[in-house]
Parts: C-alpha cells; structure tokens; sequence
C-alpha cells in the first residue's frame, strides 16, 4: 500500500462521502489497455525520471484515481504525460478531470501568467503540445533557469512605472 505522499483529495474538493468516478480519467484508462499495475509502474518510473523518489503508486491507489480522488502533484502532470505519449496527441490534466478546467478571462480577469509560477505552469503546458512531446528532457532544466523574479521584474517594471 502507497503512503500518504500521493494521496489527494475528492474531485472538486469534496468530502470523500460526496465524490463520484472520475469518467474522463476513466475514459482515458480503458482505451490505453493499460492493466491498474502497469499504469501504477509507469507512473512510478516515470517519478523516478523527475526526481521524485517518494512515489509509490500501486493498484490500489490507481483505483482511487478512477474512483474520484485527485492526485496531488507532480502525479496529474505524470499522467498527463503518459497518456500523451501513449495517444500521440496531447492529454492535458483537465483532459484527465483531474484538475477544475481554468476560468474564462471574463469570469476571472486579465488571463495572462505575470506571475512566476503561471508562467512557467504556461510554458509547461504549450512544451507539452505536439511539437514539443519529444523534448521532455530539455525542457525540465529550461524552465527552472528562467522561472522567478529574473523572468519577472522586467515585466512588472513596464507594468507598474515609477513615479515621475
């Protein structure tokens, strides 16, 4: 049994009385043919790639997944890479339900990452895209070296100029 360091929460946020199968990630899961076990491997494999030596996914917690409960990171991330690869095509986290599908710019401002971690979760996600699929390994060590404030100052400068 996985301990608690991948554990997560319901969909939604909801109590674990309340929540319901995941269909999507469900979906996705039957039309790989992927067994619970070799997709709980993969996703051990593929956590030891990035460093995170303190997953341990099995069965048991594969089934918790289809049954509604969100992984926490870098878990969604994971899978979304391996069904990508699996179907070719990119499968984002909120492809797998894993994740509330992001607000509208009307409903939640101005959509644009001026902020250091929505702009490298941006980069992240267009690296994923079809042209990028077979450049994982760049892109890891890439993103940390032009993440933070040397990405952003330049831009909250032009934004917000000083007084006269």
């Amino acid at each position: 049994m996985s301990g608690n360091s991948e554990g997560g929460t319901s969909a939604g946020g909801t109590s674990h009385a309340d929540k319901r199968p995941n269909e999507l990630l469900t979906s996705w899961f039957v039309r790989s043919g992927w067994s619970k076990g070799e997709l709980a491997r993969q996703v051990n494999r593929r956590a030891r790639q990035l460093g995170a030596n303190h997953i341990s996914t099995d069965t048991s917690r594969v089934r918790r997944w289809l049954d509604g409960e969100n992984p926490r990171e870098p878990i969604p991330r994971i899978l979304s890479e391996l069904f990508s690869e699996r179907f070719g095509c990119v499968v984002s986290v909120e492809d797998l339900g894993l994740r509330a599908p992001r607000q509208s710019p009307s409903a939640s401002g101005v959509d644009l990452p001026w902020t250091g971690p929505q702009t490298v979760a941006l980069l992240s996600e267009f690296s994923r895209s079809d042209l990028m699929l077979a450049r994982r390994g760049f892109l890891g060590s890439s993103l940390a070296l032009s993440a933070g404030p040397a990405l952003i100052e330049p831009m909250q400068r032009w934004l917000v100029p000083a007084p006269p």
